[in-house]
């Protein structure tokens, strides 16, 4: 009989520990904002790191994201050896895609996208559909995207920013983004001159 209470006090005992476990698992790995978000680490901040390892840290929304150069030069590292134009673009909840140039299924549902806005007519296909840029401003149109984050890997960085032509990404992404959708885009030319992510924003279409 005096082992009964003594089952069931270590039975307790158990239940507190796995459920205060369960508890700080789920605050330091799932709740804590940046966490496994914006390409960052699944470690909390708090936990001991290697200096080359830690950082500064990682933004806790997609705001953060486009201001924090940073942050966008620890990204960029990871791509740019890349061979072909890579993007890494993050959406709203911070989930990192990893987008390559050059004409797949995604630069064929820009052209489609093009001609269904009426910006491109048939058979017209011009090289930007193949841009990593324009990719990127067909999927936040389709899933109706309001803000998103793209670093590339391009050192000119997004084309037709200096000299404006018909089809560049500059002059094609605000016409393929949702209305009043922003897609601010680090590259190496932002990066290395110290100048802010560039901002396209969606036209009214």
């Amino acid at each position: 009989m005096a082992l009964k209470p003594a089952r069931k006090t270590l039975s307790s005992l158990t239940g507190l520990v796995v459920m205060a476990a369960v508890l700080w698992l789920l605050l330091n790995f799932v709740y804590a904002p940046s966490c496994g978000r914006f390409g960052c680490s699944y470690v909390p901040s708090w936990w001991p790191q290697a200096v080359a390892d830690s950082g500064d840290g990682c933004p806790d929304g997609i705001d953060g994201a486009a201001t924090d150069a940073e942050w966008a030069a620890d990204r960029y590292e990871s791509i740019k050896d890349a061979t072909v134009t890579t993007g890494l673009f993050f959406d709203e909840d911070g989930t990192e895609h990893r987008i390559e140039s050059g004409r797949d299924d995604n630069s064929e549902r820009v052209l489609s996208t093009l001609y269904d806005l009426g910006v491109v007519q048939p058979p017209v296909r011009p090289n930007v559909v193949d841009h990593v840029e324009a990719k990127v401003a067909a999927l936040m149109r389709e899933n109706d995207l309001k803000s998103g984050v793209l670093v590339i890997n391009f050192p000119r960085g997004v084309c037709g920013t200096d000299s404006p032509q018909p089809y560049t990404c500059a002059a094609m992404v605000p016409a393929i983004l949702p209305e009043g959708a922003t897609l601010a885009v680090w590259s190496p030319r932002e990066l290395n001159k110290g100048r802010s992510s560039v901002k396209l924003t969606g036209n009214a279409r």
